[in-house]
């Protein structure tokens, strides 16, 4: 398990805080405590926005956390369990856009905050290692989806 205080895996960074003047105007990796841990806490597992379950749900997979990433997986197109590949090492998490999804062929309103929308997508690069063999680079874009029947939680849905 990863010691709370170190930097959270998912790369998410911070801005400077009131309780720390050295860290004042500056970025800076939060740790793992105050990033994904509260949400792979959680019973019911999603995180407050598409973006933030993307990166919880990376996390998870660094850490191997297969309960969490099948709880925050959409019921209708979830795995029955999760092979994690041994002496992987991840290596790094990128996201490159988090925006609404399309809606039957027509563009989503722009300006739409994940509070107001049904559909969203991350897309990401993430890399990592097995063994001495070459890092794999994984670039994806990921649906994720709200639905009341589930309790609003946003959940992974697929790689579109």
């Amino acid at each position: 398990m990863l010691n709370a205080e170190a930097a959270c895996p998912c790369g998410r960074t911070g801005t400077g805080s009131a309780h720390s003047s050295a860290r004042k105007n500056s970025s800076f990796a939060l740790s793992y405590q105050h990033c994904c841990a509260r949400w792979h806490a959680l019973t019911a597992p999603g995180g407050p926005d598409p973006e933030s379950l993307m990166r919880s749900r990376y996390c998870a997979f660094v850490l191997e956390l297969e309960a969490y990433l099948l709880a925050s997986w959409h019921p209708d197109t979830r795995p029955s369990s999760i092979e994690f590949d041994a002496g992987c090492r991840w290596l790094g998490l990128e996201v490159l856009r988090s925006s609404p999804a399309e809606v039957d062929g027509a563009e989503t309103a722009t300006g739409l905050s994940p509070s107001d929308a049904q559909r969203w997508i991350v897309e990401f690069v993430a890399r990592y290692k097995v063994g001495g063999s070459p890092a794999v680079r994984i670039h994806e874009c990921s649906e994720f989806t709200r639905d009341p029947a589930y309790g609003e939680r946003w959940r992974y849905l697929r790689a579109i």
